[in-house]
């Protein structure tokens, strides 16, 4: 039998590392945002502590998984507090998922049983689980009996480096976005002082100056604002890079240009995956458009590194189609809760209109 303890602490979460990092290898699930290392960090910054809601499944004395959670309030129209239960990184991360290594569906049904008996909650909203999880078939037949909503929210796009040579793969990408444009560009680098470098790390601090400038200055172009411009989005940043480069486990490459940074290309490098996360480029070097020069010599060195896919993370954007086609679909579950005070206010919101089930509402922070 299957019982569950709530880990309510970040310094009784902090205690996990080992034995988290252990059972998510053995799960099936295992991703770099899955991480112990990752998750905790996330939570130091972004968590409330009362709002930390890790499970853990037991089977007798043996520890069998975790369930990842977080409950965040959030203001419906800016006025009604309405409780939310999330993946724990949500948003942050691209890939989420409840670590189980064995029993499948009987823990799952357990970690639901426990929140709808000792929780207070208007909905559960998972985000980002992969269709190679192998909690997802078990999910969808737990949770479309209770009227959860089971969707694909994104591709993530990805290129296999084991399967063909770099040259293979090279001319299976856009003619025109991507080889004729590096040519084009290559040849107007031909006579400047330009090299790809990958950075030692050694100065986390510095890093983020360097990066936060580049990322500002590429979203400046489409009238955005860079997330590196908040505080405490730099605060883990570096705390992240900090913990990851302990193992390896984060690159980051830069575009030399007489020696000056003028974009780069922030990832994750694990299990033999190279998860491609962060790129900006001086716009001052528009013309050149740096950011792609970057890409493609990061993609070819994975290639010629003996890494085994390249992986664009979460996102459907236009330019990730251009080179490659291969793509795995991230899909979100929404269940609202039809019990108490929040079961008759999200009726009354569906019949009002004011949301759909299909949909995420519109929400504020609380």
């Amino acid at each position: 039998m299957i019982h569950i303890e709530r880990i309510d602490t970040l310094a009784e979460f902090a205690s996990l590392r080992e034995e988290w990092n252990d059972l998510l290898a053995a799960s099936g699930s295992e991703s770099i945002h899955l991480r112990h290392e990752w998750l905790y960090t996330w939570a130091v910054h972004f968590l409330a502590k009362k709002d930390l809601l890790v499970l853990r499944l037991c089977e007798g004395n043996d520890t069998i998984g975790f369930a990842p959670l977080q409950v965040r309030t959030i203001r419906l129209r800016g006025m009604l507090p309405y409780r939310q239960v999330l993946f724990l990184g949500d948003p942050e991360s691209d890939f989420s998922d409840f670590i189980v290594t064995r029993h499948r569906e009987q823990a799952l049904r357990a970690i639901f049983a426990r929140l709808r008996s000792r929780l207070t909650w208007g909905e559960m909203l998972f985000h980002n689980i992969s269709d190679t999880s192998p909690n997802l078939y078990a999910l969808k037949d737990i949770l479309v009996r209770e009227s959860a909503i089971v969707r694909e929210q994104t591709k993530c796009y990805y290129i296999d480096t084991q399967a063909v040579t770099w040259e293979q793969y090279y001319a299976t990408t856009s003619k025109s976005f991507v080889q004729q444009d590096l040519r084009r560009l290559h040849n107007h680098l031909r006579d400047k002082n330009w090299e790809v470098v990958e950075s030692t790390l050694q100065d986390i601090s510095r890093e983020i100056e360097t990066i936060q400038f580049l990322h500002s200055c590429s979203q400046a172009r489409k009238a955005r604002g860079s997330y590196y411009a908040s505080d405490r989005y730099r605060r883990f940043i570096a705390a992240m890079m900090e913990e990851l480069k302990k193992f390896g486990e984060i690159r980051l490459f830069y575009l030399l240009l007489d020696k000056k940074p003028i974009a780069f290309v922030l990832g994750f490098h694990f299990r033999k995956i190279f998860y491609y996360w962060n790129i900006g480029f001086d716009s001052a070097h528009q013309k050149l458009s740096p950011s792609k020069v970057l890409l493609a010599e990061v993609i070819q060195r994975c290639f010629h590194s003996g890494v085994n896919e390249f992986n664009f993370m979460r996102g459907d954007s236009d330019y990730k189609t251009r080179w490659t086609k291969q793509f795995r679909s991230n899909f979100q579950i929404r269940w609202l809760n039809e019990r108490g005070f929040y079961g008759f206010f999200n009726q009354y919101r569906s019949h009002s209109g004011q949301t759909s089930r299909a949909e995420q509402p519109q929400l504020e922070p609380a």
